[in-house]
């Protein structure tokens, strides 16, 4: 069984030949750490088929589905859009912008603590900083919270890539492999991301797995199309799985 593919990762784990150092313990660290001090209680609104979320206190009531709108969390938004207006990676984003961002968010989370959005946002402003262990612990808290959001594809990818970043492959794996699943159970989504199909794909060239780096690239093919910004990208990545393997394409 090959178990760097899917859900299958998820059974059984096995110890990684690929690291010289795995770091394991970067997961079993951030679980455990920046936890609602109040576990949170689950109530399905059946009027607008969305989750709220209520502490054991009843002090905070937050709507899963609805951004919130609090002047702090605005804020935090238009830091975070001048921030990135240039590019999302580490050289082009603006630093400066991006901490005002978490200084907004980080005021938004006061009022609502155990809101998916304002987590995930924090989770992004820490991982385009290159600050993977907060960003994993932000994202981490966000997933806790409601496992199956849509959201959640766009979190576990970039929780498989904190991973890969802290050196943990097994962790990258996994969490690619979450945001996959969760991707397939919403398959009736007419909107679906095609990253963490191409980030596994990268991941399995690399070490080799060139069939199911094959399969998860065409997927990702499928779901960009032909005229999508990242299909050129993808079909080289396809062309080069196909050159270093001898595999004959699917399609």
């Amino acid at each position: 069984m090959n178990y760097y593919s899917g859900s299958q990762y998820k059974q059984t784990a096995p110890v990684t030949p690929f690291i010289t150092k795995p770091v394991p313990s970067v997961i079993n660290k951030v679980t455990t750490t920046n936890k609602p001090t109040t576990s949170p209680v689950i109530v399905q609104n059946e009027s607008n088929n969305s989750s709220t979320t209520t502490n054991r206190s009843g002090k905070f009531t937050v709507n899963h589905g609805v951004a919130p709108t609090s002047p702090e969390f605005v804020i935090g938004q238009h830091h975070l859009s001048e921030g990135t207006k240039f590019g999302k990676s580490p050289q082009k984003v603006d630093r400066m912008k991006i901490f005002a961002a978490i200084c907004s968010f980080t005021l938004a989370l006061e009022s609502e603590p155990e809101h998916i959005v304002i987590l995930g946002r924090l989770g992004f402003c820490h991982f385009l900083l290159g600050e993977y262990v907060k960003s994993f612990s932000f994202y981490k808290r966000a997933t806790a919270l409601d496992p199956e959001n849509p959201l959640c594809e766009v979190y576990y990818n970039d929780m498989g890539t904190a991973c890969l970043k802290l050196g943990d492959i097994q962790g990258a794996y996994f969490y690619y492999g979450q945001a996959i699943e969760l991707i397939e159970k919403q398959a009736y989504r007419s909107e679906q991301s095609s990253y963490p199909f191409k980030n596994r794909a990268l991941l399995n060239k690399r070490n080799h797995f060139f069939k199911e780096a094959l399969d998860d690239i065409e997927k990702a093919i499928a779901i960009e199309g032909k005229y999508g910004s990242n299909y050129p990208f993808y079909q080289k990545v396809k062309d080069e799985i196909c050159w270093a393997s001898g595999l004959t394409p699917s399609v």
